[in-house]
């Protein structure tokens, strides 16, 4: 009883999640983003692709490492779908199996002590987009390679250094496939945003560790907090179905669970880069703004993407934002659109009669 007592004390502690505002150039759901959003799970019940359950602590302490367990929670469930419906490539499930990416249930099993290392997590945990950084640009490695043991009894061996050799294999991984992120919610709850989410991927979430916590009945909502993080993986009518790296690890969150920091990953297999693609037919007519979603937008940033001044990681999504806007600013002073002071005061902030007609120019030149 006593140490259910000290247990209960200790839910609202942090487990090892740190919020800040999103930046301007942080991805966003419906906006400028590297995702185009598409339904794989149209039912968004992700019960049939869980991983294999893994605690964020030993015997002898917690790694406050529940950003990077949560992340590569929702990479696996990933994986584990496309594994269940045969979409990797020969050469790349190979390799997988080769470099042991599978675990004993044959399951995708990713090293957390790999990326909580590699993201820097602290004694104070970590941030959601510093983990996600990490998995874009170092990769991950099996759990094998780099393994969570009961031998690793203090924080320094936890977050060791990692051996060169593990670190290449990681970015190899990164070569044959690439990570994405995108928040979903930042601050404001939103029950259709996560229910419509959870159609293209888990979401990994930022909340409170509501009391009683470790249980498998219904977990009534405690406010707002944001001291751990989990992965939402469905709902039913009467609870939101979240996977977590404490037993046990599938609960249930009622309807009205504080949920207001959603993170969203998608992963695929690279494309072999081909040649330069430089066919390209529009004429633009109408003048283009800032906060504009249209046709026109989505003409506009393949053109500027081609032409090379437009991010290549970011979808032509048709929404005039910040990053289209800074592209087309670097358009305009490429070609001399108008004078300096002119294309400073505009700003990238539309697409006047200049603008336009250099872009239907460089259109006919690419022909």
């Amino acid at each position: 009883m006593q140490n259910n007592a000290k247990a209960m004390q200790n839910l609202d502690q942090n487990k090892g999640v740190l919020i800040r505002t999103p930046l301007l150039s942080d991805w966003r759901a419906g906006g400028e983003s590297g995702i185009t959003f598409k339904e794989i799970q149209s039912d968004g019940q992700w019960d049939r692709f869980l991983p294999t359950g893994e605690r964020q602590r030993n015997a002898s302490f917690d790694f406050f490492a529940c950003v990077s367990f949560s992340a590569l929670n929702v990479i696996e469930m990933l994986m584990n779908r496309m594994m269940s419906y045969q979409q990797f490539n020969q050469e790349n499930l190979l390799w997988l199996r080769d470099n042991g990416y599978f675990d004993e249930n044959g399951k995708f099993n990713l090293s957390d002590r790999f990326t909580a290392k590699m993201s820097g997590t602290t004694h104070a945990g970590n941030y959601l987009t510093a983990v996600g950084d990490s998995i874009r640009n170092h990769g991950v490695v099996p759990e094998k390679d780099w393994p969570t043991t009961e031998a690793l009894t203090e924080w320094d061996l936890y977050y060791s250094e990692i051996p060169q050799e593990i670190k290449c294999k990681a970015l190899e991984f990164r070569k044959r496939f690439e990570a994405k992120y995108e928040w979903v919610l930042i601050g404001t709850p939103s029950m259709a945003l996560l229910k419509s989410h959870l159609k293209q991927s888990p979401l990994q979430l930022a909340t409170a560790t509501c009391s009683p916590w470790n249980t498998d009945e219904i977990i009534a909502g405690c406010g707002f907090a944001t001291n751990h993080g989990t992965v939402l993986y469905g709902y039913t009518k009467d609870y939101w179905k979240d996977f977590d790296s404490y037993n046990p690890w599938c609960k249930k969150f009622a309807n009205d669970y504080g949920i207001a920091w959603a993170l969203k990953y998608v992963i695929g297999e690279r494309e072999p880069v081909l040649p330069k693609e430089t066919k390209f037919e529009y004429t633009f007519i109408n003048k283009i703004r800032f906060g504009e979603r249209s046709e026109d937008v989505v003409a506009l940033q393949t053109l500027l993407k081609i032409d090379g001044v437009f991010p290549k990681a970011v979808d032509c999504t048709g929404y005039y934002g910040s990053i289209t806007q800074k592209a087309v600013l670097d358009f305009c002073k490429k070609y001399k659109v108008a004078s300096t002071s002119e294309l400073d005061y505009v700003n990238g902030r539309w697409c006047g009669t200049k603008t336009l007609a250099e872009l239907n120019k460089q259109i006919k030149l690419l022909k």
